[in-house]
């Protein structure tokens, strides 16, 4: 990747990102956090990051792997450590971008007080009430005092903005690296010929095995008898188990050799595989939330079902099968990626924002 001359007016910002999700999994938060990381680096930021182990991450330069030894309240630990990390380490930062309403995020928006250093709090998706009444007012307080104490929040998109209620909540849509994510023709044939994929259509699912990805909606719309019949291939990308390809290092490559990626969460704050998918010149099949309208509308080539529907979902996938896709496609979703989630424009925000709460 050819390198990028450091901005002089970046060179002072030092980043400290916090992350509740190990850096580097198949999860978007650390793929978010890589990404822009790598853009700020390649403008000249210093940054690292505070994260859980495991990590995938061969990056020396990025940060501390907090191991968490404790079986039960791993948060509070997760807190603690980063906390101490943070106190440790002080010297070396102008900023801290902690991600999510998390107990990680009020440890580090506490000593962000203590150093009189600004925190930044970048809000993925809001997570839904916990059950319990201890539980959820616990949740509710450390939400409060996150939002209410951070120098500036920031979400991901305009509904997850909306679901914080009405405060100052800054919008910075997610990027995408659209040099390291591109259509990769030598990669696409080897991986297809790797899993005996020929002419016939071959979907992808990119997350978490969770049921807000909506993993199961998939499965069950693959048994759906509409496709029995039918000539196709699916991969899945995410957390290893035995049916499971598992975390890749080289998700571009496999992206590429893909044609649709489907997305059938049940929510979503702006997610990278849709964004990623884009850059790779993949249409999207996606439940129809909130967010997945706006990127819809916004590109103009894809899918919708309607969200919980596995019927749906498994009638738009025969007629996808049947009726296959138009060839321009391809090259409209990777020109929508470059035009409007380039991962240059969400660093450039984030740093305009940095350098503003550094300097109010």
């Amino acid at each position: 990747m050819p390198s990028v001359t450091p901005r002089p007016r970046y060179q002072s910002v030092r980043v400290c990102f916090t992350s509740p999700y190990s850096v580097a999994r198949i999860g978007g938060v650390g793929r978010f956090i890589q990404s822009l990381a790598d853009c700020f680096h390649r403008l000249g930021v210093e940054c690292e990051a505070i994260y859980p182990y495991p990590s995938y991450s061969t990056q020396s330069w990025f940060g501390a792997v907090v191991p968490l030894r404790m079986t039960h309240f791993r948060n509070l630990e997760l807190a603690y450590r980063t906390a101490a990390v943070l106190l440790r380490r002080h010297a070396g930062y102008t900023i801290i971008h902690a991600q999510q309403v998390h107990l990680q995020s009020l440890a580090a928006v506490f000593v962000a007080h203590l150093l009189q250093i600004p925190c930044i709090v970048t809000v993925h998706l809001r997570d839904p009430p916990t059950k319990g009444a201890l539980k959820k007012f616990v949740q509710s307080l450390i939400e409060r005092l996150v939002l209410r104490a951070a120098t500036r929040v920031v979400a991901v998109s305009q509904p997850v903005a909306d679901s914080l209620g009405p405060r100052n909540t800054l919008v910075v849509e997610n990027g995408v690296d659209t040099k390291v994510f591109r259509p990769l023709e030598a990669e696409r044939r080897e991986i297809r010929r790797s899993l005996g994929v020929e002419d016939s259509p071959l979907f992808i699912f990119v997350g978490r095995w969770s049921r807000h990805k909506g993993l199961d909606l998939l499965l069950s719309a693959i048994g759906s008898t509409l496709l029995r019949s039918r000539s196709y291939h699916l991969a899945i990308l995410g957390e290893r188990t035995s049916d499971l390809i598992g975390p890749v290092r080289d998700l571009p490559a496999y992206l590429s050799a893909a044609d649709i990626l489907i997305l059938p969460s049940r929510k979503e704050g702006m997610p990278l595989a849709f964004l990623e998918a884009m850059a790779c010149g993949l249409p999207v099949l996606a439940s129809n939330i909130d967010v997945h309208r706006i990127l819809f509308e916004r590109t103009g080539c894809g899918w919708l079902f309607p969200s919980e529907d596995a019927h749906e979902l498994a009638k738009v996938l025969a007629q996808i099968i049947d009726q296959g896709l138009d060839p321009s496609w391809r090259t409209k979703s990777r020109a929508m990626a470059e035009k409007y989630f380039d991962i240059e424009r969400t660093a450039t925000r984030y740093l305009e924002i940095f350098r503003d709460a550094i300097s109010p």
